[in-house]
């Protein structure tokens, strides 16, 4: 699937995780540089340092969890080639 198709999915996540700022759209869905330039000038200093700490932890969060996935597959293949070696 094109990037561009789950980009809006993924902005919506970013959101919900407390690590973005959803940009006002018009009518039409559309928005202009003027309002991106609002969201950031909107964004206080303390808001973008607690999105800083956020995506910090969220980002801590991923490699534990792709670390403890690998531990899995690791585990998982050896078991397979410890069963396999007694089979024969």
């Amino acid at each position: 699937m094109p990037l561009k198709l789950d980009q809006p999915f993924n902005a919506k996540l970013v959101v919900k995780a407390g690590v973005g700022i959803e940009v006002e759209r018009d009518e039409n869905g559309g928005f202009g540089g003027a309002d991106v330039a609002d969201v950031i000038n909107k964004s206080s200093w303390r808001r973008r340092e607690d999105m800083r700490i956020k995506a910090a932890e969220l980002s801590g969060k991923m490699k534990n969890e792709e670390e403890d996935a690998m531990n899995d597959a690791a585990d998982q293949l050896h078991r397979l080639c410890m069963e396999h070696k007694q089979q024969k």
